[in-house]
């Protein structure tokens, strides 16, 4: 018998609004181990608020969100830090998101201070 192989990442009927302006409206979708998933749209169509709320960084306003079958709601700080080192968030213009006061090495190292299984010398 085949094994079942449950999605790292479900997305399911996520809603998101702001005041007036609806920014997502049920979006549903899955993720398997080992994909790569890319979000492409005209400008204001959303991409930038599902993969916000996909990373945790904004609640949706309805809808579920699981990672390895774990809803959303359920996860604690520990497995945010965790799941935040498994997923990548590409901006959109980096020009505007990269600080020009920085290095690369400061830009580059920013992230990897969330990387506490490595050591100093590591990271």
């Amino acid at each position: 018998m085949a094994e079942v192989s449950h999605p790292i990442l479900r997305v399911k009927n996520l809603h998101k609004q702001f005041g007036e302006l609806v920014a997502v409206r049920g979006v549903s979708f899955t993720v398997q181990h080992g994909a790569t998933l890319g979000i492409v749209g005209e400008s204001g169509c959303g991409k930038s608020t599902l993969a916000r709320l996909v990373m945790g960084l904004e609640k949706p306003d309805d809808g579920e969100i699981f990672l390895q079958e774990r809803d959303q709601d359920h996860w604690f700080m520990r497995d945010m830090q965790g799941y935040r080192r498994r997923i990548q968030y590409v901006f959109q213009d980096p020009i505007m998101s990269l600080n020009p006061r920085k290095t690369v090495a400061q830009l580059l190292e920013l992230p990897l201070q969330n990387m506490t299984r490595l050591n100093r010398e590591q990271r």
